[in-house]
């Protein structure tokens, strides 16, 4: 789910990084990605989880939006994540919270067509799939706030292999 390419795009902004693969469902999505990071650095292929991809493994794989929408099982799909990394290397993936605070409100209705994951499931799924939690923290997508997980709707996880 590399979406418009705006992570890649900074990612190679700030840092020395020799190639990057982005992969998408979208045809729409992977023409502003291309558009965003043009150069042969970059590769962009319409594809998605569980089929592979070329280069891997890869020292990082980025997962950001795309567990909550994907419809593949959480377990599963870190997993498959999982394996595109190389030893030692890194997922950083957001997602959303069953453990936020706003659910125990009375009436309180979840957006629709998110899958919501408590803590605990993206522990495990993590755990499952070879993969330590370096850090595990809510935060808001918009601003960038980050903090304790209860306090927000969507969580991101940095975990090594």
């Amino acid at each position: 789910g590399c979406g418009t390419g705006a992570f890649m795009a900074e990612v190679l902004r700030r840092r020395s990084v020799p190639r990057t693969v982005g992969m998408d469902l979208s045809p729409a999505l992977l023409r502003q990605a291309r558009a965003r990071v043009p150069g042969r650095r970059s590769r962009f292929l319409l594809a998605g989880l569980g089929a592979g991809a070329p280069g891997a493994p890869f020292d990082l794989v980025t997962s950001i939006g795309v567990l909550q929408k994907c419809g593949t099982p959480l377990a599963k799909a870190v997993a498959l994540m999982a394996e595109l990394l190389a030893p030692g290397g890194q997922l950083f993936a957001t997602t959303k919270n069953r453990d936020w605070s706003r659910f125990k409100d009375p009436g309180f209705v979840p957006e629709p067509g998110h899958h919501w994951f408590r803590l605990a499931e993206i522990r495990e799924a993590f755990a499952l799939a070879g993969l330590d939690i370096v850090r595990l923290k809510g935060f808001e997508p918009r601003t960038g706030t980050a903090g304790a997980a209860e306090d927000f709707h969507s969580v991101f996880i940095l975990a090594k292999k």
